[in-house]
């Protein structure tokens, strides 16, 4: 890499931070100096039952992981640690960067190979943004029908039809990973080798475009998406906003925000904060109520995956990852008792 490509690196999160102070400050203008003090004041209450919410959703998504591992599957307490890590990196990186570190990390788990680790980590996200994708559909309709004020910020028609497009389009690729697992895993000839890397990653495909498998990753999908998005419509209440259909209005913040993390890292609120004020902007919301739900959705999105990814951190630290438990006792020198282990047991 040239110099002026590594000035250019270095230079991103200076314009990433810049952006989100951007887009946090436009908010602060809007608001009036007497009323900033109301930030502060939160339903801790409903912001603790959003914060266990999307705890759950933590949990559904790294069940979903572990299950998606091939045979033998390594303890779900090391999948999970390895998951709530990669999510913790996600909040820092653009682009869902810590998906890269996590097919590193499951392969070395016992038993996994890079091949069936890539294979879990696609099939997790790409189920998920279809289970999204099903979610945002229906916030489209329930928008419709009750005729949102944050309709007006796309044309729905055009939305679903791009929505219902990729669905189908997610529908044909699995069937075409499908059949090249199926190929690849049974390799003729002189391909026929034990262990040949074509082999294994047919056999990887297999096992992730199964489609019992992909259905109830889907079923469990939704249960995660589900959660998640009440997470956040629990968030508006804890911000103490009463907006009409809280579930739909989140998920249209959770849709703009989620198009921003491609560029901006969520951590740094960018997304986040231009989401909500344009969606509850749309519903006549004023900046002081949209800089308060801001926040919330910061809480709700950073403290749990936050500590989740640092116990990870700290646990993984006294477990040997390669086998799933905590380090054996050093062995004896050679030698070392072995009369007594050639003593009789009687007298």
């Amino acid at each position: 890499m040239s110099r002026p490509e590594r000035r250019w690196w270095r230079a991103l999160p200076l314009l990433q931070a810049a952006a989100s102070a951007l887009a946090i400050g436009a908010l602060l203008r809007g608001s009036r100096a007497a009323d900033l003090p109301a930030i502060s004041a939160l339903h801790v209450d409903l912001l603790a039952a959003a914060l266990l919410t999307k705890v759950f959703s933590l949990c559904v998504h790294e069940l979903r992981l572990t299950l998606a591992l091939p045979r033998p599957r390594p303890p779900a307490a090391l999948v999970f640690a390895a998951g709530f890590t990669a999510g913790m990196i996600n909040l820092a990186l653009p682009a869902r960067a810590g998906d890269a570190a996590l097919v590193g990390l499951l392969a070395k788990l016992p038993g996994q190979r890079w091949e069936g680790a890539l294979a879990a980590v696609a099939r997790v996200g790409a189920v998920e943004v279809v289970a999204f994708a099903l979610a945002c559909l229906l916030a489209i309709a329930t928008a419709v029908a009750e005729d949102l004020p944050w309709l007006q910020l796309a044309d729905p028609r055009a939305a679903a039809g791009s929505l219902g497009l990729g669905l189908i389009g997610a529908a044909v690729v699995a069937g075409l990973l499908l059949q090249l697992g199926r190929r690849w895993s049974a390799p003729r000839g002189a391909e026929r080798v034990a262990g040949s890397v074509r082999a294994r990653i047919g056999q990887a495909l297999g096992t992730a475009a199964a489609p019992r498998g992909l259905l109830t990753d889907l079923a469990l999908a939704a249960v995660e998406i589900g959660t998640m998005i009440a997470a956040f419509a629990l968030g508006l209440s804890a911000a103490g906003l009463e907006v009409q259909a809280p579930l739909a209005t989140a998920t249209a913040v959770l849709a703009l925000s989620a198009t921003a993390s491609l560029v901006l890292p969520p951590g740094y609120g960018a997304g986040p904060t231009a989401a909500a004020a344009a969606v509850l902007g749309a519903c006549g919301i004023g900046a002081e109520a949209t800089l308060r739900y801001a926040l919330c959705w910061w809480l709700i999105s950073q403290v749990p995956a936050v500590l989740a990814g640092t116990l990870s951190l700290v646990w993984t630290q006294r477990v040997r990852p390669d086998r799933g438990e905590a380090p054996a006792p050093t062995s004896p020198p050679p030698g070392a008792g072995t009369e007594n282990a050639a003593a009789p047991d009687g007298p």
